[in-house]
């Protein structure tokens, strides 16, 4: 039977490829709203697909 799929205990990384244009839109969006970019691309994540996330290390 194949091992079961495990948590990472460190933190992953995806890449999106964007402008630097699009990446200083985003950035400067994000910090009008008082988020962290991650956080808010995170946010657009759940609220498109329904996956949640577990902030807890990365709000402390």
């Amino acid at each position: 039977m194949p091992d079961p799929i495990k948590k990472s205990k460190t933190a992953a990384e995806i890449k999106v490829r964007m402008t630097k244009e699009e990446r200083e839109l985003v950035q400067a969006y994000t910090q009008k709203l008082g988020f962290c970019t991650c956080n808010f691309i995170k946010n657009a994540i759940s609220h498109s697909s329904g996956i949640i996330f577990d902030n807890k290390k990365e709000n402390e």
